[in-house]
């Protein structure tokens, strides 16, 4: 199917099934293998929650001025205005 233009035929009579491959037989890893293999992944997750507390000793989004800002809006609200306001254009 290579060196194939816009809008040829393409030729299938050629196709194949591909061929089914037999199970892979392995052996079984030693129990020295398996008790190195647990202690890398230990080490692995153990850096790995590191980094996690890493990441988690970021400092603060709000600053000191934020917390104030917000109890200067949990004060008592302002006195209300009322009356008539008169705009003159000159």
């Amino acid at each position: 199917m290579e060196k194939v233009s816009y809008q040829d035929k393409l030729d299938f009579s050629k196709a194949k099934k591909p061929e089914i491959i037999s199970q892979i037989e392995m052996r079984p890893l030693s129990k020295e293998k398996i008790k190195k293999a647990k202690e890398a992944i230990r080490k692995l997750k153990e850096s790995w929650m590191g980094q996690q507390e890493d990441t988690n000793a970021v400092e603060p989004i709000y600053d000191k001025l934020y917390y104030q800002a917000l109890e200067i809006m949990e004060e008592e609200d302002l006195v209300e205005i009322s009356g008539v306001a008169e705009i003159k254009l000159d």
